[in-house]
């Protein structure tokens, strides 16, 4: 007999392998909008902080040729209106600074930095670096202020044409990741959110359609328990136009054809009974005819032979 007790429900396995889709393909897609978001807005940081050493680079020449501190602090106050800008400093070509600007107290510059990444279409050096005062990650740039002016005396037009743009200095920057790193924070939590209510609709709408599923199967296998038991007073009440629907009608119509089916037999079987018992009455009929003609054959051979007694017995 078949056993029901150690089997694996088809259903759940369905549930189970749904449900893991669901939630690996949700978080495989969180994890790469978020790694994008991450690489968009590091390179949007990036791009802010090369759009403000090219207007400071290219606007402070004169004021690194006379180290005019004035000058060079009016020329880079303004970039602190930019909420990701920590520190500026211009350097000197030996990279002595002229001045430093920062806005946060504590906030140290680093003056021995090794950066090894380069933009590929300037000529800014930029790495990471955590401070140690803050404990915070910032992204220092650098790039070289090339000398642009040329002698335009006709008396020195020979020295003129032999002219070599020339490093006079350095535009030194950093960025702080902190309101990246916050942005990045409520993007993964917002995308965690949205991921799990993601997550829990999928895995509602796998359970309802499996529980419809199994509810129909769960009807059908009680029915085809109850028919081989010789029952066959079902019918299955589907509504839908699904393939389950499809198949509950083809149930009905099985047991329908095994409704005609048991009435034929029923009908033939009772036509056999009507028929043998016809049978039987006739060959009892015959029964009876034969004793009756043997009794009869009996009688008359007595009667013949008293007969013969009769005549041949004179009187």
């Amino acid at each position: 007999m078949y056993s029901t007790k150690n089997r694996s429900s088809l259903i759940t396995q369905f549930n189970l392998l749904t449900i893991s889709l669901i939630v690996i393909s949700s978080l495989a897609i969180a994890i790469h909008a978020i790694f994008d978001e991450k690489r968009d807005n590091y390179q949007e940081l990036i791009s802010d902080g090369l759009s403000l050493l090219t207007i400071i680079a290219q606007n402070c020449e004169d004021g690194i040729y006379t180290e005019d501190q004035n000058s060079l602090q009016s020329l880079t106050g303004s970039i602190f209106s930019n909420e990701n800008t920590a520190y500026v400093a211009i350097l000197n070509k030996k990279r002595r600074k002229i001045i430093f600007q920062q806005n946060e107290p504590e906030l140290t510059i680093p003056a021995d930095f090794k950066r090894n990444l380069r933009h590929p279409k300037s000529q800014v050096a930029y790495g990471e670096y955590v401070d140690a005062n803050t404990a915070k990650t910032y992204i220092d740039l650098l790039v070289p202020v090339i000398s642009k002016n040329k002698i335009s005396d006709p008396l020195f037009t020979e020295q003129s044409s032999g002219y070599k743009p020339q490093i006079i200095g350095y535009v030194q920057l950093g960025m702080t990741k902190a309101n990246l790193e916050d942005r990045i924070q409520k993007m993964v939590l917002s995308t965690l959110i949205f991921t799990t209510f993601m997550i829990a609709i999928g895995s509602f709408v796998t359970l309802m359609i499996s529980s419809k599923i199994a509810g129909v199967l769960r009807k059908i296998s009680d029915v085809a328990m109850d028919i081989s038991k010789g029952n066959l007073e079902h019918h299955l009440e589907v509504t839908g136009k699904d393939e389950l629907t499809d198949l509950s009608h083809a149930f009905n119509l099985m047991i329908k054809q095994l409704k005609n089916y048991r009435q034929d037999q029923e009908k033939y079987q009772h036509s056999l009974e009507n028929r043998s018992y016809e049978l039987q009455k006739a060959r009892d009929n015959a029964i009876e005819s034969l004793r009756k003609a043997d009794e009869a054959i009996r009688a008359k051979s007595q009667f013949v032979a008293n007969m013969s007694h009769e005549i041949r017995t004179p009187m």
